[in-house]
């Protein structure tokens, strides 16, 4: 005679209430293991969200010729505090000494620029790379240190860049240029 489910259900309830029991019980363990992974990384995502992150690196001056500037940005999500640059390669000639001066804070997604000097001084001779160390700390008082190396020579072979006001000039030049032709067309008809 085959066994049904009824069958087996009714010879032997209490060893099949055990083994659900059992695997009720394997499944909460599994899952109270879960859940507690799930909080770990929870909370070390918020930790590392809220944790601020300086980058240092060096950009043409939107405005100025050939300027370049020093920037320092926080990319990460917190607030930096207590700022010091220091640079062990330090370029007298240029300003940049060991210790510059100290910066209070920096919010999440703001930068601090700093004129670093013209391209053609940086280029004649061609500047090595230089070493820049960061040092700075967040709200809750745990101390960063990043290093960042830079080089101008990244800049090098750029003639020029227009700032917005010469595109603008430029623009409105050719607009002129358009309705001047326009007009002598009109007035041929």
């Amino acid at each position: 005679m085959p066994e049904t489910i009824e069958y087996v259900l009714s010879r032997w309830p209490d060893a099949i209430t055990a083994l659900a029991t059992l695997a009720i019980a394997a499944l909460t363990f599994v899952l109270i293991r879960e859940q507690r992974n799930l909080r770990r990384e929870d909370r070390r995502f918020r930790k590392e969200a809220a944790r601020p992150r300086l980058i240092a690196f060096l950009e043409m001056h939107p405005d100025t010729f050939q300027a370049i500037d020093f920037i320092i940005q926080n990319a990460g999500g917190g607030v930096a505090q207590d700022i010091a640059i220091r640079s062990p390669d330090a370029i007298e000639e240029l300003g940049i000494s060991n210790d510059w001066k100290p910066i209070g804070s920096l919010s999440q997604g703001r930068t601090y620029k700093n004129f670093l000097g013209i391209a053609l001084e940086l280029f004649n001779p061609m500047r090595a790379p230089f070493a820049v160390e960061i040092s700075y700390r967040d709200l809750q008082d745990t101390c960063y240190h990043d290093s960042f190396e830079l080089d101008v020579a990244q800049f090098k072979g750029l003639t020029a860049l227009e700032t917005p006001e010469e595109q603008e000039v430029k623009c409105l030049k050719e607009i002129s240029k358009t309705l001047k032709a326009i007009e002598r067309k009109t007035n041929r008809s």
